[in-house]
């Protein structure tokens, strides 16, 4: 705390000083700004009162020789003094007395040619001595008009001289003389409020506006006025009055008048003004401390941060404390940080020799998991392949349950040693990237049509979206695609129930200074989401984003870590945009160079081929699929009997023999539980026949279903080729596989032609298209056969009977014909996932349903988009007709 405390009052110090002597100097400044006003107010206001004064003696002497020149005009006046007649006296003071009455000067009076008073008019006589003795007089008499001022018996008085002519000679003189006293004085004191004071050069006081005299005379002032010719001023602090001794010349004499200034108010306002100043200057200073102790806090406080972080750092990585002693925050925090980096440097020197150790172990554990991977795939490879003999055996369905046990594990063991072997290839950098030359259209389509039957199994649907050419040579490694693609597919699978999967594909723009083509490769799916947290762990080893999921989905977490180290491998990324509960998409962004040479066809087939023979039955009641089914029998060697539904079915059994029923599950008049329950209840051997059920509800459930209900196995729709001939070949009798290189089978039937040769309908598919070309379009087991004339017949077939079921369905909803609304709804949902129309299936497997639980409701709500996705279909279907017949 002491450290703290000396820095805080060093700088809070000198903070609230800085904040109190700027406002103090503020406050000195507008105190002698005020004070320079009021000096200059009192300057302008002694400047005007000695214009005044100037003025008004100007004016007087004008009046007074005024009233001396009126007077000596007069002939009256020349006359009397001329001729010295009887009676001249009083015609002379009748004179004065009216010219003084008239002009109300202080004095006037009348010389004879010899300086002899010959009359005299006063306001006050006894204040005047002899006017004859008065400077003037002779210049008067000699002709000249003269102004001169008295001072006698301490009065000023302005005399006028002015000569009386008689006939052309001067017979005498006018005098006329206005004083200047207190009275005049107080007069102009009172016009521009002022105490004014006249005293001649001796000091002696002439007059006077107030008889108060308040202040003691400065002699000395009156000689600096008079001597300097110019205002000098004296203040008095106590009375806060001002006092200016101003020169004034009056006439022929000089004179100073005092100005008795008061400027009490306005200094007494500047002592309140500095009294409060103090004030507030002492609580600025409170002030300041305080918030310069807050905001020191707060700049300090990272300060403090780092130096508490880097001590507790260096707990956490060297086990000791760091102390400084340092009364400087700062110089603390620096002492600090070095002493925390020279640990450090020692810290990193220890951890590369640590690292260096590290490395060399794990270069040991990837040798030691590449061998033991290889190890444990030899006898598990034995495994498998035997329980693939073994399952080409007679078992019993206890037997099969147990072989499809095995097999599913030893599976889930393989594809788990695969990923540990990957993983320890990549991480000892013995991974190498093939160039070759590939299709990646082709590559795209075998890989969705690979998992397309593993989504449909879980209730799923797969659409694939290309925007693509028919066939896109690009150079690359078409390995390690498919094996980012198949576990990013398989994870969408395996966290999706019973929702969408979409794989896309679209090229980028070019890049710059780039040569090769950048491809944006997605998966999206509708399952349960990442949780934003989660997704930094992702593409951990051994980490899912839920460790629940471990147990709920299974899996070992090592896929997206393979994928993210593939797609870098490849020069590309990988990232992922996800929401929980809505879905989640997966990208890839990866270089793809130019093929060197036009692509050979690859010979897309099951690589076994199967002599098959035996007598098929088929209850089947979609038009669609009993074109389908009969088709890909065909193919595979088989004239089947096809029948509408499960009672049919029963009945052609107990006519004819057959060697397998192939029986849908939903059927009018009998399902196919019911009928399978009727046929298992015939004699023997009729009742023995292998039944394998046609399911389009592909839900562990559903099978479990038709296992209980005496089935002996299940294909899910939409069904493949390969997929149906391996199902024949397990339960039709005689049947034999050969494989597909194989020249001895004299009937073996031609391979399907490659997918690049195969007829398309568009070069490019529109990006928001509801049709899914790899089903039916694009898929060799259906695209091949008679040159496409069975994909225009499942076509035409569709589009014949599918508005017969949207019928049934919206009349089903009217009459709350549940039955009706199921069969329909299950028939449209088939049919959909024949032709590749997913996002149709999707919709009807969702009015299945409700249909089962009687929810009208539900399924008028679902009625809008059924029609808007099913006229959409038709015409993406009627446009692909189009294609195929020219």
């Amino acid at each position: 705390m002491r450290k703290r405390l000396s820095i805080y009052s060093s700088l809070i110090l000198l903070f609230g000083l800085l904040a109190g002597v700027s406002h103090w100097t503020s406050f000195l400044v507008s105190d002698d700004a005020l004070q320079a006003v009021i000096a200059a107010r009192e300057i302008d206001k002694v400047q005007t009162i000695g214009q005044v004064i100037e003025e008004l003696i100007a004016q007087e002497s004008r009046r007074a020789r005024l009233t001396a020149r009126l007077t000596a005009a007069r002939n009256s006046v020349g006359r009397n003094l001329a001729e010295s007649r009887a009676g001249a006296s009083e015609s002379l003071a009748e004179v004065l007395d009216d010219a003084i009455g008239a002009s109300q000067v202080a004095v006037l009076g009348v010389m004879d040619r010899r300086g002899v008073a010959a009359g005299l008019r006063t306001v006050d006589p006894p204040r005047h001595g002899d006017l004859a003795q008065s400077w003037g007089i002779l210049e008067a008499l000699s002709g000249d008009s003269q102004m001169s001022s008295s001072l006698e018996s301490g009065d000023l008085t302005l005399l006028a001289t002015e000569p009386v002519r008689w006939q052309g000679k001067v017979v005498g003189a006018i005098i006329a003389g206005v004083r200047v006293d207190s009275p005049l004085l107080r007069k102009i004191g009172e016009d521009v409020g002022s105490t004014l004071f006249l005293v001649s050069k001796t000091g002696q006081l002439l007059a006077a506006s107030s008889e108060e005299q308040a202040y003691a005379l400065d002699v000395k002032a009156v000689d600096e006025a008079l001597s300097q010719k110019v205002p000098i001023y004296r203040n008095d602090r106590v009375s806060y009055q001002t006092l200016a001794y101003v020169p004034v010349t009056i006439i022929d004499d000089a004179f100073v008048l005092i100005a008795a200034i008061d400027s009490s108010e306005a200094y007494a306002l500047l002592a309140r003004a500095k009294r409060n100043s103090a004030m507030y200057t002492v609580a600025i200073l409170a002030v300041s401390i305080l918030l310069g102790i807050l905001l020191l806090r707060w700049v300090l406080s990272p300060l403090q941060a780092l130096r508490h972080r880097a001590q507790s750092l260096a707990v956490e990585i060297t086990g000791s404390r760091i102390s400084a002693d340092s009364r400087n925050e700062v110089q603390a925090v620096v002492e600090v940080l070095e002493t925390l980096t020279d640990r450090l440097v020692r810290r990193n020197v220890e951890l590369d020799e640590a690292k260096r150790a590290a490395e060399a172990a794990n270069a040991a554990k990837s040798q030691f998991l590449s061998s033991m991977s290889h190890e444990i795939r030899t006898p598990l490879n034995g495994m498998l392949g035997m329980a693939e003999v073994l399952e080409r055996t007679p078992l019993t369905p206890d037997q099969e349950r147990y072989l499809r046990a095995i097999t599913g594990a030893g599976q889930s063991l393989h594809g788990l040693l695969g990923d540990i072997l990957d993983l320890a290839k990549i991480e000892s950098g013995k991974i190498v990237l093939e160039e070759v030359d590939f299709d990646l259209r082709a590559l795209l389509a075998q890989v969705a049509d690979t998992f397309r039957e593993l989504a449909s199994a879980r209730g799923d649907c797969l659409v694939a979206d290309f925007a693509l050419p028919a066939t896109l040579p690009v150079r690359g490694d078409p390995t390690r695609l498919r094996q980012v693609l198949s576990n990013l597919l398989g994870n969408a699978i395996k966290f999706t129930e019973r929702g969408c999967i979409t794989l896309s594909a679209a090229r980028l723009a070019p890049r710059t200074g780039e040569t090769r083509q950048w491809w944006r490769l997605s998966v999206r799916d509708t399952g349960i989401g990442i949780d934003r947290t989660a997704i930094g762990r992702l593409f951990r080893p051994f980490v899912q984003a839920d460790q629940s999921t471990t147990r709920r989905f299974g899996g070992s977490g090592l896929g997206l870590v393979i994928c993210k180290h593939l797609a870098e491998l490849m020069g590309g990324t990988i990232a992922v945009q996800s929401t929980v509960g809505v879905g989640s998409t997966f990208t890839v962004e990866l270089p793809l160079a130019e093929a060197s040479s036009p692509p050979v066809g690859e010979t897309v087939a099951c690589p076994v081929r199967y002599e098959l023979h035996g007598r098929v039955l088929v209850a089947e009641d979609n038009p669609v699929n009993q074109v389908v089914i009969e088709a890909m029998l065909g193919q595979l060697g088989i004239t089947p009997t096809i029948v509408d539904n499960g009672r049919l079915a029963v009945d052609a059994l107990s006519r004819a023999p057959f060697d397998l029923l192939l029986m849908d599950c939903q059927m009018p008049v009998m399902d196919g539980y019911r009928a399978t329950e009727s046929i298992r209840a015939l004699l023997s051997p009729v009742s023995r026949i292998p039944i394998v059920a046609l399911t389009a509800n592909a839900l562990p459930e559903d099978r479990q279903r038709c296992l209980d209900a005496g089935m002996n196995d299940y294909l899910s729709k939409p069904i493949r080729l390969d997929v149906l001939a391996s199902c024949l070949s397990r339960w039709l009798p005689r049947s034999v596989a050969r494989s597909s290189d194989s020249q001895e089978l004299p009937d073996a039937r031609p391979v399907p032609p490659p997918v690049d040769v195969l007829p398309v309908a568009r070069t490019i598919a529109p990006a928001s298209s509801v049709l899914d070309r790899g089903a039916m379009f694009d898929n060799p087991d259906f695209a091949g056969v008679s040159d496409g004339r069975l994909v225009r017949e499942v076509v035409e077939r569709y589009l014949a009977d599918s508005p017969t079921l949207i019928a049934a369905i919206s009349a089903g909803v009217q009459n709350d014909d549940w039955p009706q609304l199921v069969r329909s709804a299950h028939s449209l949902k088939s049919s959909s996932a024949t032709v590749g129309l997913p996002t149709l299936a999707v919709i009807a497997a969702r009015i299945e349903a409700l249909a089962k639980r009687e929810d009208g409701f539900g399924i008028a709500g679902e009625l809008p988009a059924l029609q808007d996705t099913f006229d959409e279909a038709c015409r993406e279907l009627r446009l692909e007709l189009e294609h195929l017949v020219r």
